[in-house]
């Protein structure tokens, strides 16, 4: 539980220092067996309408990178905004595996649904959640 705590509060301040057109998206994941360990309980984007830009932060991102990283947003109609972005993970024997996330947001129900493909790999890993507007 104070790991939870302490990674949203790193969330909640890579994120603070914001331009004034952008918007900022909390989305909870609920847990699953279909998350393989690769889905954070939490993401959190930033949307800048006026840059048409958007940065994606999770406990996997927080690790590797220390700040939030640029995600690309791919869709976007009446209905969802989709994104995606791309994080390359190393593990102790210097193995390199590129992970392709992609993450729709529903605007009716403030659902979200987020995906995790590792490159060069058949298998993939997902979640589901709600998502709440920030300021």
């Amino acid at each position: 539980m104070l790991k939870r705590i302490i990674v949203v509060g790193i969330l909640a301040t890579a994120l603070a220092t914001t331009t004034a057109s952008a918007t900022q998206l909390h989305c909870k994941v609920k847990p699953s067996a279909s998350q393989g360990g690769w889905i954070s309980p939490e993401f959190v984007f930033q949307f800048d309408a006026a840059a048409n830009e958007a940065t994606v932060i999770d406990g996997l991102i927080d690790y590797y990178f220390k700040k939030p990283i640029e995600a690309k947003l791919t869709h976007k109609d009446g209905v969802k905004e989709t994104l995606s972005w791309n994080v390359q993970t190393g593990d102790h024997t210097g193995q390199l595996t590129k992970l392709i996330f992609r993450a729709s947001y529903f605007y009716k129900d403030d659902s979200f649904t987020v995906s995790a493909i590792p490159g060069g790999y058949d298998n993939s890993f997902s979640g589901r959640g709600t998502c709440e507007l920030g300021k």
